[in-house]
């Protein structure tokens, strides 16, 4: 893979969304004004899919985020505090009983939805429900499709990370302004020599969307003691024609995403897309 797509956060009739980072350009989330859930009818909103489709790991449990949009391509805030789920296969037999799921907004602008499953390979469609009624219609995903992408259970492959000593050819190594101070070491002189690492793969300055936008703030805003915190770019420079090395190691085909990973290089937890506050503090403390 030598070029990731600015891809934008993209609803459609479905209930579909393909969960990545957006440029400011075109997105209709960056475009849009900052509606809430609360003002619409159930019947007008739509369900979106925070995440790619076969991104989810095959028969290991993981986190699905999903939030609410307008018909006219709008990611919302506000909403329920709760909404309920119900996953299906493809012919429509459940998988998943009908369970409740809470709003997560911790130190977000807009909200989602998580769901954790873990689930076969194949073709799966969530269903929300909200008081009885149905809202939107059923988002579509395939579990399993990425088989290289590392997931809750694998050693995380050693790839070393650009620093400010030694930038590997990375140009900016941080475009947060100012850049964080998550890149004094790189990720290979660290991972599993035996203290926890959270690795955050994102490029903050090209998220403009407020949804996977301020996740790197979320990360550095919510450290605890006791692990080592890397920060690594998508782009190896602002002309976006070619992905960090990093990404092609991973075979990561969005951001951005967070791996928190144990002492001895396996990964405790692997977070996609949009995360809050409590979700990181969750997947924190599972490095121990």
């Amino acid at each position: 893979m030598t070029r990731l797509s600015r891809r934008a956060v993209l609803l459609g009739g479905a209930g579909l969304a393909l969960g990545a980072c957006g440029s400011s350009k075109g997105s209709a989330a960056a475009k849009g004004t900052a509606a809430t859930a609360k003002e619409l009818p159930l019947d007008q909103l739509q369900i979106v899919r925070f995440f790619m489709s076969g991104t989810t790991p095959a028969d290991v449990e993981h986190q699905l985020p999903f939030g609410l949009g307008s018909q006219d391509g709008v990611v919302l805030t506000g909403g329920p505090d709760q909404l309920e789920v119900q996953i299906l296969d493809g012919s429509d037999k459940e998988v998943v009983p009908r369970a409740v799921v809470k709003r997560h907004a911790k130190q977000l602008e807009r909200p989602y939805w998580p769901v954790r499953v873990k689930l076969p390979l194949g073709r799966y469609q969530a269903v929300f429900t909200s008081g009885g009624k149905t809202v939107g219609s059923p988002a579509f995903f395939d579990v399993g499709g990425f088989p290289d992408l590392p997931k809750t259970g694998d050693k995380l492959p050693v790839s070393p990370t650009p620093t400010k000593e030694n930038t590997q050819g990375v140009t900016p190594i941080c475009t947060r302004s100012p850049a964080c101070p998550l890149h004094d070491v790189s990720l290979d002189a660290v991972l599993g020599k035996g203290k926890p690492v959270a690795l955050m793969i994102a490029t903050p300055a090209y998220c403009k969307t407020a949804i996977c936008g301020p996740t790197l703030d979320v990360l550095l805003n919510n450290r605890v003691d006791g692990i080592t915190y890397i920060h690594a770019e998508v782009w190896k420079d602002n002309t976006f024609e070619q992905s960090a090395p990093i990404l092609q190691t991973y075979g990561l085909e969005f951001e951005p995403c967070l791996f928190v990973v144990k002492g001895d290089g396996t990964v405790a937890e692997r977070l996609d897309v949009i995360f809050d506050a409590d979700d990181v503090a969750a997947a924190l403390a599972k490095a121990f």
